[in-house]
């Protein structure tokens, strides 16, 4: 049930994403990928860097294979992966930040209308977002996280990814 879940809800944030521009995490059926959870780090030095996940049990660390990019920018955060296990890595095809410094993470796209600022999550599902960055308006239509006091107010945001130039 958890798995059917996460598939939801990675194909609504996909379609929120894709109807605003944004780059979605890619949506996928739990019979077709595994799902792991844990913290995404940067390990090794330069230029010899891995990214792994490092899970909250404590259990062996994974490495990941996909976009690095986007996997850099979820670095130190807490994400629920989708992707197909490898004799040597983890290939990501999709992620969810799940939270941020021990606080729980809204994971979807910056919108704006009329100055009013939302992040639009998985089903579609605008969250009114309070004490917003002047960026925020200006990067309408990335993907990004955010962890929010009760009453909305933005404590910490990341951008996880920006739209493709061009007509929005």
């Amino acid at each position: 049930m958890r798995y059917l879940a996460l598939s939801v809800l990675l194909a609504a944030c996909h379609h929120a994403a894709a109807a605003s521009g944004g780059t979605p995490p890619a949506p996928r059926s739990s019979a077709l990928g595994d799902t792991l959870r844990g913290t995404v780090a940067v390990v090794g030095s330069t230029p010899r860097t891995q990214l792994v996940l490092r899970p909250a049990d404590g259990g062996r660390s994974v490495t990941l294979a996909g976009d690095s990019a986007l996997l850099h920018s979820v670095a130190g955060l807490d994400v629920m992966v989708t992707g197909t296990s490898g004799p040597k890595s983890f290939a990501v095809s999709a992620l969810l930040v799940r939270s941020a410094g021990g606080v729980a993470a809204l994971d979807g796209i910056i919108a704006a209308t009329d100055g009013a600022v939302s992040i639009v999550v998985a089903g579609g599902q605008p969250i009114a977002l309070r004490a917003t960055p002047p960026e925020f308006l200006a990067r309408t239509g990335s993907r990004a996280w955010v962890t929010t006091a009760p009453d909305g107010t933005v404590l910490s945001f990341g951008w996880i990814a920006t739209p493709p130039a061009g007509p929005r």
